[in-house]
This record gives C-alpha cells, sequence and structure tokens, in this order.
C-alpha cells in the first residue's frame, strides 16, 4: 500500500470516526432529553457534562494530528532542500581544483573522492 493510498484510507476512517461519534452524543443527548423532558436544568447540565470532554478530546486530537502532520511535511521539505543543496555544492565543488575541493568537501560533511 503507497503513502498516498494509506493516506486516503485514514481519512476515510476519520470521517467515519468522527461520524460514528457525532451519531452517538446525538443519541445521548436525545436520550437525556426525553428522560429528563421537565427538568431543564438536569437536561442541560447532563448534555454539557458529556458532550463537553468529549468534544474537547476530539479537537485536541485533531489538534495534535495536524501540528504532526505539519511537522512530517515541513521534515520532507527540509531535507529536499538539503539535498538540493548539498547537489549545487557538490556541482560547484566539480569547478574547483581537486586539492581546494576535497578538503573543502570534508569539512561540510561531504564525502569526495580525494
Amino acid at each position: 500500500m503507497s503513502a498516498d493510498q494509506t493516506g486516503a484510507a485514514t481519512a476515510r476512517y476519520a470521517i467515519v470516526a468522527v461520524l460514528a461519534g457525532i451519531v452517538v452524543l446525538a443519541l445521548l443527548d436525545v436520550v437525556v432529553i426525553w428522560k429528563f423532558h421537565g427538568d431543564t436544568a438536569s437536561t442541560v447540565g447532563l448534555i454539557g457534562a458529556v458532550d463537553t470532554p468529549i468534544g474537547v478530546l476530539v479537537s485536541a486530537y485533531f489538534g495534535f494530528k495536524t501540528g504532526s502532520d505539519a511537522g512530517a511535511a515541513g521534515r520532507a521539505a527540509a531535507e529536499q532542500a538539503r539535498q538540493t543543496a548539498t547537489e549545487h555544492l557538490v556541482s560547484l565543488a566539480g569547478q574547483m581544483a581537486p586539492e581546494t575541493a576535497g578538503p573543502a568537501l570534508r569539512a561540510l560533511g561531504i564525502p569526495s573522492g580525494t
């Protein structure tokens, strides 16, 4: 399974999980409203006590997930930029005299043939 397929499957399961959670919360709210239909204070208190922690946990999860995904994308972009800079440096070093280019490349941590 490729990274694109894995990402699409993860997104699909995330949407299903969120929708299932919304349905469960709606059912809980309906049960509370039905059970305490005459007592508004109890109804509001129970709905708030059940819905608020779940909403906070879901929001925190997606916040961390978004930050993690952005961090991974940033790391990939930084690695690509490093690779491009290394290629340019090696290309420029190829135009230098070998006795100068070899030590310079080694000083930067780039293996050289000399």
